[in-house]
């Protein structure tokens, strides 16, 4: 051989050498567990972090164990014939899985694998994630979560029994008053707990104060209010409404200013049993922004003449949605709200 031949034999060993050192330097240094499985199970090699989280050392594990020595005996069988589907095809098989490995000292541990072949040999690397920590910090949550869903059912309980009360103590008042006016000033009040009441009883249903159904809600309360006033029989409702879904923060104000508007227009625009329709258009014009159109086709109302608690109250509502509100008085009215849903803010 040739003095070339062997400086370039020389240079080739070296780099070689340099290379298995560094992968060496990766393998035992890189923060995961890392386990080499031969063909018939049995552990070729393993590195620092892996005796770290199994507990037993090199020598106790390389061409002594088989890697289902470690594996929840529950979880063998499942692994068992992953390995066997993994040898035929290794697409077959899923490349990662959770699973359960035995410490030393008998604790379970949660783990997460990832399996793959190693490249012209028969042999299976798993990197290994430990995983039981979060998962007790998972199950701590569902705990934590639990308990506020049934505080939260608890506290919507009580407030839909109170208003619920309330409503009924108007109702009590109401069939003592002899003075009309005193009765529909006791009316319009219930009304308002009303709204409410509807907006605690779909809690109620859905357990999420974030999935109010808007439509369903909004129906409700129109043809309640139809049904208070005795109006279904002269004037008809007409809804024109997306599905969609609102924070109870929305719901409430939204749900004020519709009840206010309508018990306004079947109020003044329909006297005398007038017949006639009103009609709801509620829909989405942007991905965050939204439009209520309530009109009728009676007689005008001039509200921004009235000094009316109704419409004071339908302005500081529409100022709490950040919104805008438009009303138009030829033909009939029409009142045309803009607004976005309100974020959830918390109570000092």
């Amino acid at each position: 051989m040739q003095k070339k031949d062997i400086k370039r034999c020389q240079s080739a060993d070296k780099a070689t050498k340099i290379w298995e050192d560094y992968n060496k330097a990766v393998f035992e240094n890189i923060g995961i567990a890392i386990v080499i499985i031969k063909k018939d199970g049995t552990i070729f090699h393993v590195n620092n972090e892996f005796e770290n989280l199994c507990g037993y050392s090199k020598e106790e594990i390389e061409g002594k164990k088989s890697f289902e020595k470690f594996l929840l005996k529950e979880k063998v069988e499942k692994v068992r014939i992953y390995d066997i589907l993994r040898y035929y095809n290794s697409c077959i098989p899923p490349k990662t899985y959770k699973t359960c490995l035995v410490h030393k000292k008998g604790n379970i541990l949660d783990v997460y694998l990832t399996l793959n072949l190693l490249s012209y040999t028969d042999k299976l690397v798993v990197t290994i994630q430990d995983i039981t920590k979060l998962k007790k910090t998972e199950a701590d949550l569902k705990i934590c979560i639990k308990e506020k869903e049934v505080l939260l059912r608890e506290l919507n309980h009580r407030v839909r029994n109170n208003l619920q009360m309330i409503y009924s103590l108007l109702n009590l008042e109401k069939s003592y008053l002899k003075e009309e006016e005193a009765i529909k000033l006791l009316q319009s009040t219930q009304n308002r707990l009303k709204a409410m009441i509807y907006v605690y009883n779909m809690v109620h249903e859905v357990n999420n104060l974030s999935v109010i159904d808007f439509s369903v809600y909004i129906q409700k309360l129109v043809l309640d209010l139809f049904h208070v006033y005795d109006a279904k029989n002269n004037i008809k409702p007409m809804f024109n409404i997306d599905q969609i879904f609102f924070n109870i923060e929305t719901v409430i104000p939204c749900g004020f200013i519709v009840s206010e508007i309508v018990y306004n227009i079947i109020k003044y625009a329909f006297p005398n049993n007038e017949t006639g329709k009103i009609t709801l258009d509620f829909h989405s014009y942007s991905d965050e922004e939204f439009k209520l159109i309530i009109s009728s086709n009676g007689k005008s109302i001039d509200f921004n003449n009235k000094n009316s608690f109704g419409l004071a109250l339908i302005k500081m509502l529409v100022k709490q949605l950040d919104s805008s509100l438009e009303i138009d008085n030829n033909p009939g009215t029409t009142f045309k709200i803009k607004f976005k849903e309100l974020n959830y803010a918390e109570r000092r």
